[in-house]
């Protein structure tokens, strides 16, 4: 079992054990009647069988070992915890003496189904938690630059240790840590390989955009905010989770950051924003001069999991302050006047059988022959055959029609005239697609996509 446990957390081992255990069953159930030493096969049980045959057998533990208060305070001396396994099968840590303790279990829980997890050298769950109720008391008391590099603490009762996840980690950091924090034998330190950033992403699409406040920034920047704008004609679900990246030799790699973050959703309706601040933590690890990129993923509330937009904002970092304090703002999207929303046409509205109504999102999106990666693979093969003499991204909207056919393309964002040339040509070029569609109807929807030139080697 991984308890994650984010600082500054306090918990104790008979709140967690409680906690456990309320998850695993659901419920209060009376345990059935006391039989001497019920067996069953959980083999032939379904995973949820078992949890909640397990959960029963653990409720029987905890009133065993509970005070007048229904805490468990003082255990036996033999008994080191107890969690699930991977199969919802009760393990239980039996300190010394495995066949007396797998004795004594066994005629509380009045069965013989559960497994014995020995502890000799290695740490019980009972000494984990106490480990870590003094590890959350003394990081109150941390060094703010440990606490700005520290990232999530873990009770691993199946690995017996506490895992220790730093933003940074090496043996520098994990020296730093045991010296001003706390040293245990208990901690493991987990490196994290942040890797690469998804390639793919748009700025905007859709009546979606992501912008952050400046272009620019200077290298010694903390942080960043970082603007949602919904301009499409539904509603939009947006998180808390983003990531950060740096540009290096054509690829997009993390930058190290402190990723934990709690999974709320949010509503943002239409001509509506949502803000958050993007760290960039230049005092853990220097940031280098160059292109950076905001990655963040919404979602349609009408069908989240089926609609999901990842949507990038890019920017760069300077170490010239004079130039980052001469740039101004973003540019902010107007608000949507033309489109009708969802809302309008479901409140029984009566439309001109001859009007067409412009979506930003249907219940069914428009589809590029092949699907959407076939649709970026002949944006890119498009624009590799018009021999760009310089790189740049020209966006591009355009209407698809109840037909399938794209018309009105327009730059949303131009490099010259060129290369926006070019592009509207790559647009005006398009085959047909498979209509948008709306209550079963086909729709004209508005479209934007990114066209990427770069100067043929």
């Amino acid at each position: 079992m991984n308890n994650k446990i984010l600082s500054p957390l306090y918990i104790t081992f008979t709140s967690t054990l409680l906690l456990l255990l309320a998850c695993i069953s659901g419920s209060k159930q009376n345990p059935p009647p006391s039989v001497a030493l019920q067996e069953t096969n959980q083999d032939t049980l379904t995973r949820e069988q078992t949890q909640q045959l397990s959960s029963v057998y653990a409720q029987r533990l905890t009133k065993a070992f509970a005070e007048d208060s229904g805490y468990i305070t003082t255990p036996p001396g033999y008994f080191g915890g107890m969690y699930y396994n991977d199969k919802g099968k009760l393990v239980v840590q039996i300190i010394g003496d495995t066949l007396e303790g797998r004795c004594k279990i066994a005629e509380i829980v009045q069965s013989n189904d559960f497994e014995i997890d020995p502890v000799s050298h290695t740490y019980s769950q009972q000494e984990l938690f106490r480990i870590m109720d003094e590890f959350n008391r003394r990081f109150v008391e941390a060094d703010s630059q440990i606490k700005k590099n520290f990232s999530t603490a873990a009770v691993n009762t199946s690995q017996h240790r506490i895992d220790i996840h730093l933003i940074i980690t090496n043996k520098n950091t994990e020296k730093e840590f045991r010296t001003k924090v706390m040293n245990s034998p208990a901690f493991h330190f987990v490196k994290t390989d942040y890797g690469l950033a998804p390639q793919d992403g748009v700025s905007e699409i859709n009546g979606l955009y992501l912008r952050t406040e400046y272009p620019l920034y200077h290298t010694s920047t903390p942080q960043v905010k970082v603007t949602f704008y919904n301009r499409s004609n539904q509603k939009i679900l947006v998180g808390n989770h983003y990531l950060v990246a740096y540009e290096e030799n054509g690829r997009w790699k993390i930058v190290p950051n402190n990723y934990a973050a709690t999974d709320v959703e949010y509503i943002v309706n239409l001509n509506n924003e949502h803000s958050f601040q993007a760290a960039l933590l230049p005092d853990i690890h220097p940031n280098k001069p160059g292109r950076y990129r905001i990655y963040y993923t919404v979602s349609s509330d009408y069908n989240p999991s089926k609609h999901k937009y990842n949507l990038v904002a890019d920017f760069r970092l300077s170490a010239d302050r004079k130039e980052c304090s001469r740039i101004p703002k973003s540019d902010i999207p107007a608000p949507n006047l033309n489109i009708r929303t969802m809302e309008t046409e479901n409140a029984g509205n009566e439309l001109d059988e001859n009007e067409d109504i412009i979506y930003a999102i249907a219940e069914q999106m428009p589809e590029f022959p092949g699907g959407e990666k076939a649709m970026f693979n002949y944006l890119q093969e498009k624009a590799k055959q018009a021999h760009a003499e310089e790189k740049g991204r020209v966006v591009v909207n355009f209407l698809i029609g109840k037909d399938g056919i794209v018309r009105q393309p327009e730059i949303a964002r131009s490099v010259n005239n060129t290369l926006d040339q070019e592009a509207f040509q790559i647009i005006r070029n398009m085959p047909k697609w498979q209509p948008a569609r709306q209550q079963g109807k086909p729709v004209v929807i508005k479209y934007t996509v990114p066209i990427l030139f770069e100067p043929t080697k």
